[in-house]
C-alpha cells in the first residue's frame, strides 16, 4: 500500500503572508491539526502545526499583525513522494520524530498529508496490540498542574517539555480532573491569553482507561470518541500515565519485523484461503446445477453466459437457444413497466442486489410468476464484471396467496360488516382485534384501541367481575350473558351483554378470546324504568309502598344483627280531601309534590322516604336508642310543614299534617304490622286533633278494629236512614228569645248517639259526606215546617253544609226542591259554610254564594277564625251571621287573649255590618260579657243542649212569640 492511500487531501492551504491569527480561526472552525504553507506554484514551503500555537500561547505575544513567515520555517517540512511505500514512510516519520508527513507528486505539488492517525488506521496493527496492556506502551511520567494556574502557564510548561498535552490534577491527590490539549491552546491562541485561567479552557471531566486494561480497549475507545490520548489511572483513580496515539505507534514501529513476519503469514493464510475457495468453488458449480432454483450468468450487458437445467426445464428453451441471448429477448412478457427496468438496473449497476417479483414469459406463450434476486459480481479493481440471476417460479405461491387474499377479503368484509361488534382478545385481556361494528360502538379509532387493555373501557366498578370472568372464561372456553358498562370515547356509558369461546393456537401455546357485544342499554333501562315504576310513586317520585316494605325488611334484619331499634313515621295531611275537593285534583296532585320535596329537604339522607297512597307519607328511621328520638324527629317535621304555602293559582293555603309512629320491636313482628300499626296510629292522631303526632299502643288495634267494623255500620247506617237531627237553640242576647237553631246530627249506633266528631270524618274519609248531608237537610226541613206552626214565620234553621256540596252546580236547586216539597220559604232557612270555601278560587266562592243568597237563604259563616281564610276577602262574601268559634269563648272572661279575640270579631262583624254569634256558652260570664260587647246571638249549653224535635216545640211554646 502507498502513501497516496492513506493520506487526507481535504487540506486546508495557506500562504507566507496570511496571518497567524487567520490560520488560527481556520484550524479551529475546521478542527484540523495543521496548515501547509504553500507558494504559488502549489509546492509546499512550510506547515503551521498545532504545537506552534502552544509556543504562541507560551510566548503571550500578540498576533495580531504577525504573517505566517515570521513564525513557520521550511526547516520544519517533512516531504515524501506519494508513491511511497506506507511502511517506509511510517519508519521515516517515527525515526525523525514527526507527527504530519506532506505528500507530494512528482512535479513537487502537494497531495496531501498523513498524519499518526491515519497510519494507525491502516497499519494491521491488531495482532500486536491485542495482546498488550495499557502499562506496556504508556508513558509513565506525566507532567502536570493544578488549575489555578493560568493558560499561558500552561503553554510555558508544554513548550518547555515539548508535550502536546497536560494533565490537571487535584492538589495534593493526584487525582485527573482536567487535561489540556494542543487543540486548546489553537482554540485560545487569538486571545489574551496570559488572562485565562486553565479551569475555564481544560476539557472536563477527564476521559480516562484503567492501567491493566488492553491496549486494543484503548484504540477502540480512542477511535469510537475521536480523540487523541487517554489519561491512564490506577485502582484508586489517581494518575498513572498518559497513553497517545504516538505511543501505540511507537509501540508498533519498534516491532517492524514483528510486523513483517505478520504479512508473510497474512499471505499464506490468503493463500490457503484461496485454495479453499477454489475447492469450494467446484462444490459451488456443483450446487448451482443441481439447484431446483433457476440460475442465470450473463455479462456486463447481460448476454447470458452460463445458466443451470434448472432454468432451461423453467423457460422451456434448450441451453442452445439460451448461450448468447438475452433474458428480455427470451422470457420477456412485456407486463413489467419501464420504471421496473429503471429502478432494476440502477440498483445492479449501483453495486447493490436487487430483488423483486416479475411476470415473465414461457416458450410456449404460458405467462408465470417468478422471484428475482440479481446479484452484481466485481472484482480487485471494484468494477461489475457480471451479474448473477437466481430464479424461483412462484406461480403456485402466487396463485394460493391471491385466493388467500381472496378468501381473508370476503372474510374481512364478513367481518367488518358484521351487525354486532366483535372483539378478539390475547390470554391477558388485551385486544387484537376489533370489527368496524365495535368501532362505531364505542367511538374510538381502530388504532387508538389495538393492545389496550380490555377492562380501561369498562366501568371501574366492574374490575373484580371481569378479572372473576375472564379468568373462569379462560378455563371453560365459553362466556355467556356477562353484563358490564362500557365506556364510550365521548364518555357516555352503555350497557352490553357479552358472550364469547376462546380458541387455542397450537404453534405459539397461546389462547385467544373472540366475543360478540350486544347493546342492551335501552332494554337495561326499559328495565330499571320497569323495575322503578314498581318500586316508585310516579307523582312525586318517592319510593312506593313495595320499596318501603323491602326497605323494612333490610333494616329489621340489620337491627337483629346488630340489637337496634327502628321507627316508621306515617305522616297524613290535615283536611286534604276537603282540598282536593276544592282545588280539583290538580291543585292536590301539586300540594303532594311540594310535601314530597319539603320531606327531602328535611330528613336525613340516610333516612329512607316514601309515598304510600293519598295523602300519607313513610318516614323509616333505623338505629334507634329512645323512644324521645322519634318525638323530637316527628315534632321537627310538623314544625317545618305545618305552615302556609302559595300555590300555582295564587292562593295561600294553610296545610298541616299528623304523624303515627310505631317501633321495632316494640310494636311489631314484622314490616307488614309495623306498617299497619303506624298507619293505625295516624288515623288516631287525626281524630284526636290533627296537626299532631301520636306513639302506638296496643289499644289502638283494638281501636282499628273497632273503626274498620265502624266505617261498615256507617255505610250500612246511610242507606237504612239510621241517623237523628237534634237542634240547638239560637238566642237574641237582648230579648233572651229563640230566633232559631242549629240542625246537628248524631248516629243512632247500638243504642247510643254518636257525636259528629267521632263518625263525620270518616264519612269524608269513606265518601259518605253527600248522603249524611242530604238526610240532614230534609229532616231540618220536615221539622221546620212543624216548628213553623208554633211559632211565627220568622224562626230561621241552620244547616251546616261542606265546600263539597257547595260547589256541586245541582245543589241550589236540589235546596229549593226540598224546600217546596215541605212548603217553605228559603227566608226559613240558613245555611252554615266553613272557612274551607277560601280553599278554592274566591272568585268562585263569591259567584256560589251570591247565588244562593240571591235565593234568599241566610248565610253564616262557622268557626270563623280557625281555617284558612283571609279577612281582606271577607267583606266581599255576601254574609248575614259571623259566628265565634267555641274555642274563643270558652276562655272569656279570664283569657285576656280569647277576650281580645272575641272583642276584634265583634268589632269587625259590626264594621261589615254583619250579625255575631257566639257558640258554646256555657256560663252567666260568659253570657254578661258577650251582651257587654254588643254580640248579637248565641247558643251553648247554657241556654240548652242540642234537643228533639219534639223536645225544641216544647221550648217554643214556652217561649210564647220567637223575635226575628
Amino acid at each position: 500500500m502507498k502513501l497516496k492511500h492513506i493520506i487526507s487531501t481535504d487540506l486546508k492551504l495557506a500562504s507566507m503572508s496570511d496571518l497567524v491569527s487567520s490560520l488560527l480561526e481556520t484550524m479551529s472552525d475546521s478542527h484540523v491539526s495543521s496548515v501547509v504553507i504553500t507558494d504559488n506554484s502549489h509546492h509546499p514551503v512550510g506547515i503551521f502545526t498545532e504545537f506552534d500555537a502552544i509556543k504562541i500561547v507560551a510566548s503571550g505575544i500578540d498576533i495580531n499583525n504577525f504573517q505566517v513567515k515570521d513564525i513557520v520555517h521550511s526547516k520544519d517540512l517533512f516531504v515524501l513522494d506519494e508513491n511511497t511505500e506506507i511502511y517506509k514512510a511510517f519508519d521515516i516519520m517515527q525515526d525523525k520524530h514527526y507527527r504530519h508527513i506532506i505528500a507530494i507528486d512528482s512535479d513537487k505539488k502537494i497531495k496531501g498529508v498523513a498524519t499518526q492517525s491515519d497510519f494507525l488506521k491502516y497499519l494491521d496493527t491488531e495482532i500486536l496490540i491485542k495482546l498488550k496492556t495499557t502499562a506496556d506502551v504508556m508513558t509513565p511520567n506525566v507532567i502536570t498542574m493544578t488549575d489555578d494556574y493560568s493558560l499561558a502557564d500552561a503553554a510555558g510548561l508544554m513548550v518547555h517539555n515539548q508535550i502536546s498535552s497536560l494533565v490537571i490534577v487535584e492538589e495534593n491527590t493526584n487525582i485527573p480532573i482536567g487535561i489540556i490539549t494542543e487543540r486548546d491552546m489553537v482554540k485560545y491562541a487569538n486571545q489574551h491569553h496570559n488572562f485565562i485561567s486553565i479551569k475555564d479552557v481544560m476539557s472536563s471531566p477527564v476521559q480516562t482507561i484503567h492501567i491493566n486494561d488492553t491496549l486494543s480497549l484503548g484504540v477502540s475507545k480512542m477511535s469510537q470518541m475521536g480523540i487523541r490520548r487517554l489519561v491512564v489511572v490506577d485502582d484508586k483513580g489517581a494518575l498513572a500515565g498518559i497513553i497517545t496515539r504516538h505511543n501505540i505507534l511507537k509501540s508498533i514501529q519498534s516491532k517492524k519485523v514483528e510486523i513483517l513476519s505478520q504479512t508473510v503469514r497474512q499471505k499464506n493464510y490468503e493463500l490457503e484461503i484461496i485454495k479453499k475457495q477454489d475447492e469450494e468453488l467446484k462444490l459451488l458449480d456443483i450446487a448451482l446445477r443441481s439447484s431446483a432454483n433457476a440460475v442465470v450468468i450473463t455479462d456486463i450487458n447481460a448476454i447470458i453466459k452460463w445458466c443451470n437445467r434448472a432454468f432451461e426445464e423453467l423457460i422451456g428453451y434448450e441451453i442452445k437457444e439460451i448461450i448468447g441471448k438475452k433474458p428480455k429477448d427470451l422470457i420477456s412478457s412485456g407486463l413489467q413497466t419501464r420504471e421496473f427496468y429503471e429502478i432494476l438496473w440502477n440498483t445492479i449497476l449501483s453495486k447493490k442486489s436487487f430483488k423483486g417479483e416479475i411476470v415473465n414469459k414461457k416458450k410456449d406463450g404460458t405467462l408465470y410468476n417468478e422471484r428475482l434476486t440479481i446479484t452484481p459480481i466485481i472484482d480487485e479493481t471494484d468494477e461489475i464484471t457480471h451479474f448473477v440471476a437466481i430464479k424461483e417460479d412462484i406461480t403456485a405461491l402466487k396463485n394460493m396467496q391471491k385466493s388467500i387474499i381472496e378468501n381473508e377479503a370476503r372474510f374481512k368484509n364478513l367481518f367488518d360488516n358484521a351487525p354486532l361488534p366483535y372483539q378478539s382478545l390475547d390470554e391477558h385481556g388485551n385486544i387484537i382485534e376489533v370489527n368496524r361494528a365495535w368501532i362505531e360502538f364505542s367511538g374510538y379509532d381502530r388504532e387508538e384501541v389495538f393492545g389496550t387493555f380490555i377492562g380501561d373501557y369498562l366501568n371501574p366498578e366492574d374490575y373484580k367481575i371481569l378479572h372473576e370472568s375472564f379468568n373462569k372464561f379462560l378455563i371453560d372456553g365459553e362466556l355467556k350473558h356477562k353484563v358490564f358498562d362500557f365506556i364510550t370515547k365521548n364518555n357516555g356509558i352503555k350497557t352490553i351483554e357479552i358472550n364469547g369461546k376462546t380458541s387455542y393456537d397450537s404453534v405459539i401455546k397461546k389462547i385467544f378470546t373472540h366475543c360478540l357485544l350486544t347493546d342492551i342499554t335501552e332494554k337495561k333501562a326499559m328495565q330499571d324504568k320497569i323495575h322503578y315504576i314498581a318500586h316508585h310513586d310516579i307523582l312525586t317520585g318517592l319510593p312506593n309502598k313495595i320499596s318501603l316494605q323491602d326497605q323494612i325488611n333490610q333494616a329489621i334484619s340489620k337491627a337483629n344483627r346488630k340489637h337496634q331499634k327502628i321507627a316508621l313515621l306515617v305522616l297524613g295531611l290535615d283536611r286534604f280531601k276537603d282540598i282536593n275537593d276544592s282545588f280539583g285534583h290538580g291543585i292536590g296532585d301539586e300540594i303532594l309534590i311540594l310535601i314530597a320535596n319539603h320531606l327531602k329537604d328535611i330528613v336525613k339522607e340516610s333516612d329512607f322516604i316514601a309515598r304510600l297512597s293519598g295523602d300519607e307519607f313513610a318516614i323509616l328511621l333505623e338505629d334507634i336508642e329512645h323512644q324521645e328520638d322519634c318525638a323530637l324527629i316527628a315534632d321537627n317535621l310538623l314544625s317545618k310543614i305545618n305552615t302556609s304555602y302559595i300555590l300555582s293559582n295564587n292562593v295561600t293555603i294553610y296545610l298541616s299534617a299528623s304523624i303515627g309512629i310505631a317501633t321495632y320491636p316494640n310494636n311489631a313482628t314484622g314490616a307488614q304490622t309495623l306498617l299497619q300499626h303506624a298507619d293505625a296510629t295516624l288515623y288516631l292522631a287525626k281524630r284526636e286533633g290533627k296537626g299532631k303526632f301520636r306513639f302506638y299502643n296496643n289499644e289502638l288495634t283494638l281501636i282499628a278494629r273497632k273503626n274498620l267494623a265502624f266505617s261498615s255500620n256507617l255505610q250500612e247506617s246511610i242507606l237504612k236512614d239510621e241517623f237523628v237531627v237534634l237542634y240547638q237553640p239560637q238566642i237574641d242576647i237582648k230579648s233572651g228569645k229563640i230566633i232559631g237553631a242549629e240542625s246537628l246530627i248524631r248516629w243512632h249506633y247500638e243504642s247510643k248517639l254518636i257525636s259528629p266528631k267521632d263518625f263525620i270524618p270518616l264519612a269524608e274519609e269513606r265518601g259518605l259526606i253527600t248522603g249524611i248531608s242530604q238526610f240532614v237537610i230534609k229532616q231540618s226541613c220536615k221539622d221546620l215546617a212543624k216548628f213553623l206552626t208554633f211559632c211565627n214565620h220568622k224562626l230561621k234553621l241552620s244547616v251546616n253544609i261542606s265546600s263539597l256540596e257547595l260547589g256541586d252546580i245541582t245543589f241550589k236547586e236540589n235546596l229549593l226542591d226540598t224546600l217546596r216539597i215541605f212548603n217553605i220559604h228559603p227566608n226559613n232557612l240558613g245555611i252554615e259554610v266553613t272557612e274551607s270555601i277560601f280553599i278554592k278560587d274566591i272568585k268562585d266562592a263569591i259567584n256560589i254564594l251570591n247565588s244562593v243568597k240571591d235565593s234568599g237563604f241566610m248565610i253564616s259563616l262557622d268557626d270563623f277564625g280557625t281555617g284558612y281564610s283571609s279577612l281582606s276577602y271577607l267583606k266581599k262574601l255576601p254574609l248575614d251571621i259571623l259566628k265565634i268559634d267555641q274555642s274563643f269563648v270558652e276562655g272569656v272572661p279570664q283569657n285576656s287573649d280569647d277576650k281580645q279575640i272575641t272583642k276584634a270579631i265583634i268589632s269587625m262583624a259590626k264594621t261589615l255590618n254583619l250579625k255575631v254569634l257566639a257558640e258554646g256558652v256555657e256560663t252567666k260570664e260568659q253570657l254578661e260579657f258577650l251582651r257587654n260587647e254588643g254580640c248579637d246571638y248565641y247558643q251553648g249549653y247554657y241556654f240548652s243542649k242540642p234537643i228533639s224535635a219534639l223536645e225544641f216545640i216544647e221550648l217554643l211554646k214556652k217561649d210564647n212569640e220567637c223575635v226575628a
